[in-house]
């Protein structure tokens, strides 16, 4: 284990995930306000006296964001993998990283969310412990907000819970309410959470 200049580490040919990066604004965020919660992972020096990424492309990334504003973020803790593996096994490594691994469910970021709202009291609050933008903050607060049954919808992956806000919004308009008690309504905005 060893804290690494970013300078020091490259993305080579073991890497699976070549262009699936997706935004690390929000892992850089999360990064910022936590800690990194988990080291990459490198091969030992390379004849450039460089180390290779094997895990970690995504948090390497974020840390490259970071320290365009905080040098404090030059250095990323590695675990240095000094075992004589060839290219196609770092590649299973790599994959399998993320392979087996099991998200958390949609109901349960909203019961997190919902938790950390109710100690810190604001969006920007709760976007900042949680590492995220306030609009995935305020996304997962207001669904907090959304009947039972929609939540349970969401987390058995019926309806995503951009959907269920849409639909739960627009049915509550049409209804002329500010929230929806009746079940036929609910289903109604379910359906309707479906269908988009």
């Amino acid at each position: 284990f060893k804290e690494i200049d970013l300078e020091d580490i490259v993305v080579g040919q073991v890497q699976v995930r070549t262009s699936t990066f997706g935004d690390t604004s929000e892992l850089a965020q999360s990064i910022k306000t936590s800690g990194l919660l988990q080291p990459i992972r490198v091969t030992p020096k390379n004849k450039d006296g460089k180390h290779e990424i094997i895990l970690g492309q995504r948090r390497y990334i974020a840390f490259r964001e970071l320290v365009e504003h905080d040098k404090k973020f030059s250095k990323i803790p590695c675990f240095i993998d000094s075992r004589k593996l060839d290219v196609v096994d770092y590649k299973i490594l790599s994959i399998s990283e993320n392979f087996f691994r099991q998200p958390n469910s949609e109901l349960e970021k909203i019961e997190a969310f919902e938790a950390a709202f109710i100690k810190y009291a604001t969006v920007k609050s709760v976007a900042e412990k949680m590492g995220c933008s306030s609009s995935t903050a305020r996304k997962y607060i207001k669904t907090t907000r959304l009947p039972k049954l929609m939540r349970e919808s969401i987390d058995n992956g019926d309806i995503s819970a951009d959907h269920a806000l849409t639909s739960y919004d627009k049915i509550c308009a049409a209804q002329g309410e500010d929230y929806l008690d009746e079940k036929q309504d609910i289903e109604m905005a379910i359906e309707l959470a479906k269908d988009l």
